[in-house]
């Protein structure tokens, strides 16, 4: 019986071509009796080598029914030249970010010169203390002093106070 209703089925049904697009593709709509229609597309190539990026949005949308009518050649050629003026904007602002980024490093490169963590400096002569202005810091030479003997007079004695528990200091007075 199932063969004699896909016969019948098979007259009921009508198959009409809606569109094209681009890309080449073709778009059918299968009317039904009293059933939602099928839409589906015919692509112009190989199954294997269609990507997803293939079939433009407003053609999906149609096939997958959130829209009545089928995209316009006017209106996939908008679309086209919007994304086209959306790559070339993406583009400008890569190079931008790419050349930002390469100033960031020469400046870091640059304001780092000097610093002790380099190996390079701006100035080699050396100096007792280390300087700093901000960004750019100079190390010092370090010189060990020299071992002479301590004189009596220098030297202080410090006798630290014995401890004794809070109350009792009051009491001490």
């Amino acid at each position: 019986m199932q063969w004699v209703r896909s016969l019948l089925g098979a007259f009921t049904r009508t198959r009409r071509l809606v569109g094209t697009d681009l890309y080449g593709n073709q778009y059918y709509e299968t009317i039904r009796d009293g059933k939602k229609p099928r839409r589906e597309m015919i692509s112009t190539v190989e199954h294997m080598q269609y990507t997803p990026g293939m079939m433009p949005i407003e053609w999906e949308s149609w096939i997958r029914g959130k829209r009545d009518d089928p995209p316009t050649h006017e209106e996939l050629l908008a679309q086209q030249k919007r994304m086209q003026i959306v790559k070339e904007r993406a583009k400008k602002v890569e190079e931008k970010d790419r050349e930002d980024q390469i100033e960031k490093q020469t400046s870091q490169l640059v304001s780092q010169a000097g610093h002790a963590s380099t190996t390079l400096f701006e100035s080699l002569e050396n100096r007792a203390q280390p300087t700093s202005t901000g960004t750019m810091f100079q190390p010092g030479q370090w010189a060990p002093e020299k071992n002479e003997p301590v004189r009596k007079e220098d030297e202080q004695t410090f006798e630290p106070e014995s401890w004794m528990p809070p109350g009792n200091k009051a009491s001490k007075k």
